[in-house]
């Protein structure tokens, strides 16, 4: 008897498990970035063949998120150390984060939802 109603409050609590901890779908006209490191970095953007827009803070826990432009296919994504000196290439509809690398620095890494 004791065990069932554990098994039942087990089931409850995976039943109610918030959607929240689970990652969210990204529509497909959106980039998405999310600083998931403890650190507030200075990155900037450039819109397909555009030119580099300014340096922007991005502190901890925020998104950066940006509605494509028509006619525009990819998005480049760039921050200052501690992350790697790369330009990265963002695809719409896609989800980003920037989290820890092996080398003790951050690295931008496409998550699957």
């Amino acid at each position: 008897m004791r065990a069932d109603a554990l098994r039942w409050a087990l089931a409850a609590a995976l039943v109610a498990a918030p959607a929240g901890a689970r990652p969210q779908a990204v529509p497909g006209s959106v980039f998405l970035v999310k600083n998931n490191s403890a650190a507030t970095l200075k990155c900037r953007y450039r819109v397909g063949e555009g030119a580099w827009l300014k340096y922007f803070a991005f502190k901890p826990g925020a998104e950066f998120s940006l509605r494509q432009p028509p006619g525009v296919r990819e998005v480049l994504f760039f921050c200052d150390p501690p992350v790697k000196r790369v330009s990265y290439r963002l695809r719409p509809g896609e989800r980003y984060s920037l989290l820890p690398a092996g080398d003790g620095g951050l690295e931008l890494r496409d998550i699957d939802t």
